[in-house]
């Protein structure tokens, strides 16, 4: 038969007396204990400096976006909601001052979006390049993707059109089969 020996041991961490035996023996008291004393952050061998890359390509330092971070410490005070920190050359890891430059949401949503329509279906932002056309009709630009090749701006457009050309049947909306 084995011997147990009982061993009073104290918590690294919160100073807790527990008595435990040999066989079992541990260095914390709990869990709790145990967790509360991992190395976290700059304490962490693995510490990189708290920069990483954020999921939609920015680079972030503490869970804090680094293009927000340098525009406030250039300005000297706290951007708001409405304050939007844009990339001049379109490349979100480039940070450098000159590259930065503050808009309001307005102000880049339309640089963003000049000519652009409306989305009329899911995914359309990942369809292609957006290209400017110009209407064979009324001779309105729109934006489109660039591998459509449209022709005309919108449906009463194209149904004019049509018209002149004597391709559309009666009143109704029915057009040929070619």
């Amino acid at each position: 038969m084995t011997k147990i020996i009982e061993v009073t041991k104290v918590c690294p961490k919160c100073g807790k007396v527990s008595v435990t035996d040999t066989k079992h023996s541990k260095k914390y008291c709990s869990s709790e204990c145990r967790y509360a004393s991992m190395l976290k952050g700059k304490d962490h061998y693995n510490w990189k400096g708290g920069e990483t890359n954020h999921a939609a390509g920015y680079r972030t330092i503490d869970g804090k976006l680094k293009h927000r971070l340098i525009m406030e410490n250039y300005l000297g005070r706290e951007l708001s909601v409405d304050e939007i920190v844009h990339h001049i050359n379109s490349d979100k890891k480039d940070n450098r001052i000159e590259n930065l430059k503050l808009m309001t949401k307005a102000e880049h949503t339309h640089l963003h979006h000049i000519g652009v329509p409306k989305p009329h279906k899911k995914g359309w932002h990942v369809l292609g390049k957006w290209k400017i056309f110009t209407c064979k009709t009324c001779g309105k630009e729109f934006g489109d993707h660039a591998y459509r090749n449209r022709v005309t701006c919108s449906r009463e457009c194209s149904e004019y059109t049509l018209i002149k050309k004597g391709e559309r049947i009666g009143k109704e909306t029915e057009f040929k089969k070619r």
